[in-house]
């Protein structure tokens, strides 16, 4: 089962490293650890290993909100 990402409010301008694919999953590896938008809970990363990826927001392309990375 997945985790699921915090959701945080739009990070100003040239703040953050925002990530906003079109489609899900936004990041996708062969890892044994996958997160979920923490509102609507589409995978946004899937399959990654601990620590893999961090410090980047990732926009869920299916309901706009934006998370933390883990």
């Amino acid at each position: 089962m997945p985790t699921k990402l915090r959701v945080i409010p739009r990070p100003a301008q040239n703040t953050r490293v925002i990530i906003a694919p079109t489609a899900a999953p936004a990041i996708a590896s062969e890892g044994r650890l996958s997160y979920a938008c923490g509102k609507c809970e589409t995978i946004l990363i899937q399959n990654v290993a601990p620590n893999q990826v961090r410090g980047v927001v990732i926009k869920c392309p299916a309901c706009g909100s934006y998370n933390e990375s883990p």
